[in-house]
């Protein structure tokens, strides 16, 4: 079975519950043994592995994982904290921001998102954003891009909003609209909204990649009642 890492949760001495994403959805596995530095599993303890598994079910609550083999990992000798930052948000985001239903369906794209942060380590950044865009639209939200989302006009654009749908013109432009997006992040926002795959490079200074995760955050709290703190690793 193929499985895409997305966290593991200590569980009783050196063992470690994996939930994971595969082609029909989210499932948690046990790795016994996972915690100990000479487990044959090591590798599952990082999240966005993609992994081919055995598993066995037996007595415990989970299937357990007996043997695994790494298919793709995205990671580099020369890492930085921003790189791991950007896969554990990418796995909190998969895990907790779609239903059980849907997960399944965002598989592939993160499969490719995974790839790209092998393949394309400077931009980061980028790839974070433009699938923070796919999962947020596959939990039900799509936000316009190329004009103001109440009147239509591509002129005089002067902020985006994620709680009003997307750009805001001057003329729309009210009390009750809360986003003041700098030009930096708005121009991005575009971009990654708009990309096709994840060799689109979206230009992001540290500022603006904090404007919209910021923004994003208080977003997916309000209209999905879910908290996401690895956003708090980028403040």
């Amino acid at each position: 079975m193929e499985i895409i890492v997305l966290k593991n949760t200590p569980y009783k001495e050196k063992d470690a519950i994996i939930d994971a994403l595969t082609s029909e959805g989210a499932r948690s596995f046990l790795v016994r043994g996972l915690l100990s530095p000479k487990s044959s599993n090591i590798v599952l303890s990082n999240p966005l592995v993609i992994a081919d598994v055995e598993i066995a079910e037996g007595k415990y609550k989970h299937p357990v994982i007996k043997k695994s083999q790494v298919i793709h990992s995205p990671y580099h000798l020369d890492d930085n904290l921003r790189f791991y930052s950007v896969t554990q948000l990418i796995g909190e985001i998969t895990l907790n921001l779609l239903q059980e239903e849907e997960r399944g369906s965002i598989y592939e794209d993160l499969k490719r998102a995974i790839i790209a942060l092998k393949d394309q380590p400077s931009i980061t950044s980028s790839i974070l954003l433009i699938y923070f865009m796919r999962v947020i639209k596959q939990a039900g939200y799509s936000f316009e891009a190329q004009h103001c989302v109440n009147c239509m006009s591509k002129k005089d654009i002067v902020t985006f909003s994620f709680s009003d749908g997307g750009f805001i013109c001057k003329n729309c432009l009210t009390e009750g609209i809360t986003s003041r997006l700098s030009k930096d992040a708005m121009l991005s926002i575009r971009k990654a909204i708009i990309a096709s795959d994840y060799k689109e490079i979206v230009e992001l200074s540290d500022g603006a990649l904090k404007e919209l995760l910021n923004e994003l955050k208080t977003f997916v709290f309000d209209y999905l009642g879910v908290k996401i703190t690895s956003i708090d690793l980028f403040s």
